[in-house]
């Protein structure tokens, strides 16, 4: 994992702890509904890629996919 998506994904976890600092994370971002849902299907719930792919219809490969991407993307902004 890149170091940046290694950032990202820590300062995700460590964010949902504390209210209010995962939603002004976030919103930094601007997310498609889906790729909101995924997050937090993952941070939130605690939900692995398999899990989450099987919620909104997608392969977990695909789920990766999307993850790593969004990893990428927010962590640009933080």
């Amino acid at each position: 994992m890149d170091s940046t998506r290694k950032m990202t994904r820590t300062k995700l976890k460590e964010n949902r702890r504390v209210p209010g600092n995962y939603e002004e994370l976030l919103s930094r971002v601007r997310l498609l509904p889906k790729e909101r849902k995924i997050l937090d299907l993952i941070y939130l719930e605690g939900l692995s890629e398999i899990d989450v792919g099987e919620l909104v219809g997608y392969s977990e490969s695909r789920i990766k996919q999307i993850h790593r991407g969004l990893l990428d993307l927010i962590g640009k902004v933080i």
